[in-house]
């Protein structure tokens, strides 16, 4: 999913922006992956009859006045909750979320992390309906939505921002939007142009007076980067860890957690080792690499 960041440098002072997303305006600014993954489901729903409703968090799916699954995110996993024992489908690999009160009545959860689980969510749908009686009704048809921009989801009201500038002063609805616009290119298709090689510290970048920076500072105890910024900084075959993350100045000493988000393009080989998302994953090994956590 495009990465938000926090602090924001606009017309040469540093803001900070609060985002609420809303179930749609996460699924719109996901990988293509989730966004295909989410419309082959809708079109088995469809097929059968189901009705999907879009709800602030959640998409729920209902036949009448019933309730049978919702499809929720847990960062940027695509996830699905239905209305069935657990215990009674423990060989489609499914957490048990019978204890959390909001999935009382959707407590068999399936993340889809990968290929096989996204397989065992549609099998599961399809054992939902035969429970219920359900048969099929018409034929699938799939259409994939697009990625939209932050602006674009903020009009339509789909994505809440607030913003304060380093004296707590609330930006107008119009600073939020003209912040928004300039940064509105999806992230998989933004140029990263590499530093020279012989830099072992991340280069200020040079911008016009009207361009936003996105900063996301390096130091700290809890690191985030984007596998776009790994391709920015290493080689083909090198490994991406705690340790070489430090002598290349990405992270200041003292450090001792980070993360790889999935935002953004990989296009060399890396071993990556520790924490990342499942996109991230997905995008490292897609690019021959290794991952390990």
């Amino acid at each position: 999913m495009k990465e938000l960041k926090n602090k924001i440098e606009f017309k040469g002072e540093v803001v900070t922006l609060k985002y609420d997303l809303s179930f749609e305006a996460t699924l719109l600014l996901s990988d293509e992956e989730v966004r295909k993954e989410y419309a082959e489901i809708v079109s088995l729903l469809n097929s059968y009859e189901e009705k999907v409703t879009l709800a602030s968090k959640q998409a729920k799916v209902t036949k009448g006045k019933t309730t049978h699954a919702i499809l929720f995110f847990k960062g940027d996993v695509l996830c699905v909750g239905y209305a069935l024992d657990p215990k009674e489908y423990g060989k489609f690999e499914v957490v048990d979320a019978s204890d959390v009160k909001k999935f009382s009545t959707t407590p068999t959860i399936i993340e889809l992390t990968n290929k096989k689980s996204f397989d065992n969510a549609k099998a599961l749908f399809n054992e939902l309906f035969k429970v219920n009686n359900i048969e099929k009704a018409k034929d699938e048809k799939v259409e994939v939505l697009k990625e939209e921009t932050l602006i674009s989801l903020y009009e339509k009201e789909l994505i809440k921002v607030t913003g304060v500038n380093k004296e707590k002063v609330e930006l107008t609805v119009d600073q939020i939007k003209e912040i928004l616009s300039l940064d509105n290119t999806p992230a998989k298709e933004k140029e990263v142009k590499a530093p020279a090689k012989k830099e072992t510290k991340v280069a200020k970048k040079e911008v016009e007076a009207t361009e936003v920076i996105l900063i996301n500072p390096k130091y700290g105890k809890h690191i985030v980067f984007n596998v776009c910024e790994l391709e920015e900084y290493y080689q083909k075959g090198e490994t991406v860890d705690l340790d070489s993350l430090t002598k290349k100045g990405l992270v200041g000493h003292g450090t001792y957690n980070y993360k790889i988000l999935g935002a953004g393009s990989l296009n060399i080989k890396l071993n990556v080792k520790g924490n990342m998302s499942k996109n991230a994953e997905r995008k490292i090994k897609a690019a021959g690499g290794s991952v390990k956590k």
